[in-house]
């Protein structure tokens, strides 16, 4: 049986189960490790805010945000990259909404 998480309460619930057991919300279901995440806030984080590697860390990318942001966004060639990444829903590890 494979794990997801919750779509309000962020918990670890069957994949098979249509509502939360523990907040009682109905799912969509999300593979476990996957970030939901909604598209336009995250394109406007990464335009502004990408070079500091906020839009990584919201990503859960805790290790990539750190690297971005000591490189102050590869340069600006990370940043940019990662803008058309998110514009085009193109990268990994995330579930947009």
């Amino acid at each position: 049986m494979a794990m997801v998480y919750c779509r309000e309460c962020g918990k670890k619930i069957s994949d098979t189960a249509e509502a939360c057991p523990y907040c009682g919300a109905k799912q969509k279901n999300t593979p476990a490790g996957v970030k939901r995440l909604n598209w336009t806030t995250t394109l406007i984080v990464s335009i502004f805010v990408g070079w500091l590697g906020v839009d990584r860390f919201m990503m859960g990318q805790t290790g990539l945000g750190i690297l971005k942001l000591l490189t102050a966004g590869g340069f600006g060639l990370w940043w940019l990259v990662d803008i058309i990444l998110i514009a085009t829903k193109k990268i990994g590890g995330v579930e947009w909404e």
